[in-house]
């Protein structure tokens, strides 16, 4: 009981959604963090399958890593979207078998990371570099501040180069501004942001 109690504990401390099937898929444990991603008690979800919890998106997904799990007997991780309260969330999930003490398979164990966000600034990134990749010699710079102003939906963006012997101000390389190419320009550093970066 001690170790059951310590184990839950740990499980819910944890930010990761963390659960426990049976061979049949029914979820024998979930920490609070999964139960509160599908607006559910810990109790509610206890004895429930994916079919019962899960959008219909993610649980051809689930079932699928839980077979190869079942069968394999080997360690899978997956990425999977889900919309949850009507926003996509993309997870990392990683699944390995559950075993008795006699190392029979009698689940699966699993660990849910939400990653969206990680996944939105690798999307970003991406479309930055797909953006610029064509561009070469001075073109390069007005396409790179076009492209980081659309990738942060921001309405200015500049590039720019430290200039002056105690670099105090700052010479524009390439300046997007209201959804074009604007002129370059020279400004003093004091005062602004650009002096604390």
């Amino acid at each position: 009981r001690q170790n059951h109690e310590l184990l839950s504990a740990i499980m819910d401390a944890a930010t990761d959604l963390i659960f426990v099937k049976d061979l049949q898929g029914r979820y024998l444990h979930i920490n609070e963090a999964g139960a509160q991603a599908l607006g559910m008690t810990v109790k509610d979800v206890i004895g429930r399958n994916d079919y019962a919890l899960w959008p219909t998106e993610m649980i051809a997904s689930s079932q699928t890593t839980d077979r190869l799990v079942l069968e394999t007997g080997e360690t899978v991780t997956i990425e999977e979207t889900a919309m949850l309260n009507g926003t996509p969330t993309v997870f990392l999930t990683t699944k390995a078998p559950y075993r008795d003490t006699e190392g029979r398979m009698i689940g699966i164990i699993g660990v849910s990371r939400d990653i969206t966000e990680r996944k939105r600034r690798e999307d970003m990134l991406l479309n930055i570099v797909k953006g610029v990749t064509s561009s070469v010699g001075s073109a390069f710079f007005p396409s790179l501040t076009t492209h980081l102003a659309s990738a942060l939906r921001a309405d200015y963006a500049i590039i720019g180069e430290v200039i002056g012997a105690r670099h105090e101000r700052i010479r524009t390389i390439a300046v997007y501004a209201n959804g074009q190419i604007a002129d370059n320009f020279e400004y003093d550093l004091r005062h602004t942001p650009c002096q604390n970066i």
